[in-house]
């Protein structure tokens, strides 16, 4: 039999895992979004959609295009960058 402060610890550590999971989920819907949008599109990422795509920092991001790893598609003075080169750069191959 568990007494009283094991139970609200195991309570506590299950609202703790339901927020990790519930976080996880919404990530996860995130990058199916940027990958699949609604017209079917590959489409132009942004720093921030590269690190919600690639669970990664924006400072780490930023440090592979200061290092000329990850190059940038610009337009409209915005840095933007195609799936596919945001994928060889994941997979080492830049």
């Amino acid at each position: 039999m568990r007494n009283p402060f094991e139970v609200k610890i195991l309570e506590e550590l299950g609202a703790i895992k339901k927020v990790i999971n519930d976080q996880n989920r919404a990530i996860n819907a995130q990058a199916d979004y940027i990958i699949n949008n609604q017209e079917g599109v590959r489409p132009l990422l942004t720093v921030k959609d590269i690190a919600i795509y690639s669970s990664m920092s924006e400072v780490s991001i930023r440090r592979a295009i200061d290092k000329k790893h990850l190059k940038p598609f610009k337009k409209d003075g915005k840095k933007l960058f195609k799936i596919e080169n945001v994928n060889k750069w994941l997979r080492g191959a830049y």
